[in-house]
């Protein structure tokens, strides 16, 4: 999003200062346009205000103070001014020099006609201006200035007006920016908070100033998240009901099956333990789709601190004691007592799933590695189990904690896998503010990572 930004900052930014730059460039090809007629008229009106001051002075018989107002006007913008009384008669000529004879002849034209003439010097390097005054005529004679000093002003100054003009096109050009693309920002956050599941995310109540596409563009999103949502949420209540209403006819089968083992003679009890096996699988994907869905139904999960690695010990305990019987191994590497704020049953299920489905994947005769990983710094905490199986397809290392993902359908129902153990694991995680993941180490098999925050020390540490 920054990266946009930049770009419509600096595309608005060039735009306006190449119109400007235009613009000025169209008006300095005027021969006479709007700058060179303010600038005449800026020249006239201060010559004649600056004349009429030494005309006054010079009534008074102060010809010592009309000099001196004459030196004034020629310090302003590297003037030569004079002062021409009476002229074609008596004439009194002030002025820091010997007036030139092309002055003396403006102002004689001048006083004739009684109106300000502005004419051009004889090698048009500077500019001669003759206003008539009530008892002479005052005269000016200064550079001829360039197109780009009727622009932008005297070369003294140009750099601070440049640097003002380009400061007020930053402005301008970050405000529109901004307002393009701080729209699209809410909706980048917005499609962040529905990739990380929180469907309640709305937007278009965040939009009212923005344009009307992008508005409309909101509304749609809130309408797909709304639809989302219903989606998801029937979903999970089909789950749920169906597996409630399963619950009672499997507990009918198992009691039904166990009535047959007894009526029927030996040679059937093969396929009664090929019914008893599948039945129990089935019991154990509807308790897994009950817990799933109740992770994710309630919010009043009661969280208390507790002991992370003596969870961790209990879970790979009874697995080593199971696993044994096929002879294979779960150790746990390293331990020390860690505490989480977290529901504990909850994490018993998330870490149990976790070293099961290793268990039922490692190689025979090899161990299951588990170890349990605190980095105080970070407060957090890390679970990490490692089996020695066939690993899986990088592309699926996060697609298997989604519920009922199977990497190898064939593989997982010889194994028994529900495709919904490790969607439990991500789903604890989730809710405890932690996060599940897994990779590829070297020499083979799968590395799953549970992750958690530590607790807050109750001393404030």
């Amino acid at each position: 999003m920054r990266g946009m930004f930049l770009r419509i900052f600096v595309a608005f930014f060039l735009a306006m200062s190449l119109a400007g730059a235009g613009f000025a460039l169209v008006v300095s090809r005027e021969p006479e346009g709007p700058g060179r007629r303010h600038w005449r008229a800026f020249i006239t009106d201060s010559v004649r205000i600056r004349g009429e001051e030494i005309e006054r002075r010079v009534a008074l018989g102060d010809e010592a103070g009309a000099r001196k107002e004459l030196l004034a006007l020629a310090h302003r913008d590297h003037f030569r001014a004079y002062f021409v009384s009476n002229p074609g008669t008596s004439e009194l000529v002030l002025g820091p020099d010997v007036a030139p004879a092309a002055v003396r002849a403006l102002a004689r034209r001048a006083g004739r006609k009684h109106r300000s003439i502005e004419e051009p010097s004889a090698d048009e390097t500077m500019m001669l201006v003759a206003v008539p005054l009530s008892r002479g005529v005052i005269c000016a004679a200064f550079p001829t200035p360039s197109r780009l000093h009727l622009i932008f002003g005297h070369w003294s100054r140009l750099p601070l007006r440049v640097g003002v003009v380009f400061l007020a096109l930053g402005l301008v050009a970050y405000a529109l920016a901004r307002y393009l693309t701080r729209p699209l920002a809410h909706l980048r956050a917005a499609t962040q908070g529905i990739a990380g599941g929180d469907l309640s995310v709305r937007v278009a109540s965040r939009l009212g100033t923005a344009p009307e596409e992008i508005r409309s563009l909101g509304a749609d999103f809130d309408r797909m998240a709304e639809r989302i949502a219903l989606l998801l949420e029937g979903q999970e209540r089909l789950l749920r009901d169906v597996s409630h209403e399963l619950r009672s006819p499997l507990a009918r089968m198992t009691l039904t099956l166990e009535l047959a083992r007894k009526r029927m003679p030996g040679d059937a009890s093969a396929e009664l333990d090929r019914i008893a096996l599948e039945a129990e699988r089935l019991g154990a994907l509807v308790g897994h789709i009950l817990t799933l869905t109740r992770l994710t139904e309630e919010s009043n999960l009661v969280e208390e601190d507790v002991d992370l690695g003596s969870i961790v010990a209990g879970v790979v305990h009874d697995a080593d004691f199971e696993a044994s019987r096929t002879g294979r191994r779960v150790a746990l590497a390293d331990h020390a007592p860690v505490m989480v704020h977290a529901h504990a049953e909850a994490l018993r299920w998330a870490i149990e799933n976790v070293v099961r489905n290793a268990v039922a994947y490692t190689a025979e005769g090899t161990c299951v590695d588990v170890s349990v990983r605190a980095d105080p710094r970070a407060r957090r905490v890390s679970v990490v189990t490692r089996d020695h199986g066939p690993g899986i397809p990088e592309d699926a290392l996060e697609s298997i904690f989604r519920p009922f993902f199977r990497v190898g359908t064939d593989r997982d129902r010889r194994s028994g896998g529900t495709g919904v153990g490790l969607a439990i694991t991500a789903r604890v995680a989730s809710r405890h503010g932690g996060r599940a993941f897994a990779a590829l180490p070297a020499g083979g098999g799968l590395e799953v990572t549970f992750e958690l925050p530590i607790a807050a020390d109750p001393a404030g540490s």
